[in-house]
């Protein structure tokens, strides 16, 4: 609630992060602890000025080891978020380092790229979690070379993840690769809603969405949607507040459209999937996002 409270306190959490000389793998008490730590730093790292130079080093070690070895997804998700606000608060109070902090950024997402193009699928799914992840937390602008604004992750890069989740791994025969792709779409459309008005990716949602599709799909889709219909609350500094008012138009577009799919799972045999159903159709009637008529029934 009030992170800036935070900002005398946080240089206690160095003694917790690796040396930026250490090698080697985070074990799972390093990782849950990192994790921790990176989920305070998220809140506090804007706060923070000057950062301290040791600081940065120390988690420009931790996070991308967190993000490339972590045990769980969460972590994962701790790990990126950090990163990505780390780089936004380097970028804007040492303009001079921008490039360089830019280009660990664009490292990570290539790293991922080069998983994703090898032939060892059982890693994929998780590399384009991570770069939905990137995409998503990485929306923000710097200043670049020359005084030009420019997309830490530029738009052109979310396209094309947009079309890898779409064609290989939301149509896929893998179960698994589908959930992921549903998973991160939702991340993809956090970054940038109008992506979702597309045809394929309508196409898709409606797909996953779909009673014949596998319990598991399913649930992704809905938790996909859910994240994405909810994300106007907690979106991270929208450019402004026509920014944020076109977001959530497009987000209502797009739950009036999924209405009666969702409506259909809150029936499914899976429990999982009813309640998941069921906590999206329940959150939107609460923001008034339908009109009571369409679903109250339905809760009822």
């Amino acid at each position: 609630a009030r992170p800036d409270l935070l900002v005398r306190h946080a240089p206690l959490l160095h003694q917790y992060l690796t040396p930026h000389d250490a090698g080697g793998k985070l074990n799972l008490e390093q990782s849950q602890l990192t994790g921790s730590i990176a989920n305070i730093y998220h809140c506090v790292l804007p706060y923070m000025t000057p950062l301290p130079a040791t600081l940065v080093k120390y988690l420009e070690t931790d996070l991308p080891k967190l993000v490339r070895n972590s045990p769980s997804m969460h972590l994962i998700v701790a790990s990126v978020r950090c990163f990505c606000t780390l780089v936004r608060s380097v970028c804007r109070s040492q303009p001079r380092a921008t490039k360089e902090k830019l280009a660990r950024l664009q490292g990570m997402v290539e790293e991922q790229e080069r998983i994703l193009n090898g032939a060892q699928d059982k890693f994929k799914p998780r590399a384009l979690l991570i770069q939905g992840l990137v995409c998503r937390h990485a929306g923000f602008t710097v200043t670049a070379e020359g005084g030009s604004e420019v997309k830490a992750v530029p738009d052109a890069r979310v396209e094309d993840v947009l079309e890898r989740c779409i064609t290989q791994f939301a149509r896929s025969k893998n179960a698994v690769f589908r959930r992921a792709g549903y998973l991160c779409l939702g991340h993809l459309f956090v970054r940038s809603p109008p992506l979702a008005l597309g045809e394929d990716a309508a196409r898709c949602l409606s797909q996953g969405l779909a009673p014949e599709e596998e319990d598991a799909v399913r649930e992704a889709a809905l938790l996909m949607l859910n994240d994405f219909v909810t994300a106007g609350e907690v979106t991270e500094g929208a450019a402004d507040a026509e920014e944020a008012k076109n977001g959530m138009c497009v987000r209502n577009t797009v739950m009036q459209r999924s209405l009666e799919a969702v409506l259909g799972c809150v029936y499914a045999s899976s429990d999982r999937v009813a309640a998941e159903a069921l906590k999206l159709v329940a959150g939107i009637y609460d923001r008034g996002q339908v009109h009571p008529k369409l679903c109250i029934p339905d809760l009822v």
